[in-house]
């Protein structure tokens, strides 16, 4: 049917994905024959949405085995489906490098996505250093990503807005943060990230009565908090703890020192934001 379009069949790549039916997408991917950069960019999304990190370095490895030259949104794609468990934090760091070499890794989709991977898999220090530069860039910046993302052949999906939406966040633009929100959260309604990011952006903005809009929409579409997990790797072993979490068998030790860390920020004249 849409063999003789490749239009046709990114569309309907796109729309299967849009429904995290990755399974279809994939066939429909492989029947596309000539894939432009809105086609692999595509079934990279769908791969880092359903958390399949196998998939996503397949398609990548194969885009770069063809000539294709990714874009930003490429490696946004890829960069979050190193988010997961199953994914190594040397995955994560091989394509944030390769994001460097090709200039993108300034772009606001790929620094957003790589404070996120490393701020879960626990390198903190890595994730405050990019953040810190996102902050140092000028908001023209949002106006650029968002002029990119009109400018796409089709509808952005989830993983760009979720990216615009924390990134306007930063730079406290409730305009380009309320147009995330109002894409974002159709595509993924029962998704409760897309609403806990949206309430935090309200949250950082003042705006209490808007936030209170979000959590009461949450309850009525029944959209629960999923428990919130972080990763650190140590000595090539990753753990995973949740808050207040006792199951490792050192974790009185780890408790201890986190009131020691906790005593020595205070005394340091640290004032922690409770909002």
């Amino acid at each position: 049917m849409h063999q003789g379009s490749p239009t046709v069949g990114t569309a309907l790549l796109d729309a299967y994905v849009k429904t995290g039916n990755t399974d279809e997408a994939a066939k429909v991917f492989e029947e596309i024959d000539e894939r432009d950069i809105i086609a692999w960019s595509a079934m990279l999304s769908g791969y880092a949405q359903k958390g399949d990190i196998q998939g996503a370095v397949r398609v990548f490895r194969q885009l770069l085995k063809n000539g294709v030259r990714p874009d930003e949104f490429t490696f946004s794609s890829v960069i979050n489906s190193c988010v997961t468990f199953m994914a190594s934090v040397e995955q994560g760091k091989q394509f944030h490098g390769s994001a460097i070499k090709s200039g993108h890794s300034n772009a606001l989709c790929v620094s957003s996505a790589l404070v996120t991977m490393y701020a879960k898999r626990g390198n903190i220090e890595i994730a405050n250093e990019i953040f810190k530069r996102q902050q140092d860039c000028r908001t023209g910046m949002l106006d650029i990503a968002m002029a990119l993302i009109d400018k796409m052949p089709f509808p952005a999906g989830a993983i760009v807005w979720r990216s615009l939406l924390a990134a306007s966040q930063v730079h406290r633009n409730l305009e380009l943060g309320k147009r995330a929100a109002e894409n974002l959260i159709p595509l993924q309604p029962h998704d409760s990230s897309a609403h806990v990011l949206l309430s935090n952006f309200y949250a950082a903005t003042g705006d209490w009565q808007e936030r209170a809009e979000v959590r009461k929409l949450m309850d009525v579409r029944k959209v629960k908090k999923e428990t919130g997990y972080s990763w650190i790797e140590v000595k090539n072993k990753t753990y995973s703890f949740m808050a207040g979490d006792v199951s490792h068998p050192l974790s009185d030790n780890i408790y201890m020192k986190l009131d020691e860390l906790s005593v020595r920020l205070k005394d340091e004249g640290h004032q922690p934001d409770t909002n």
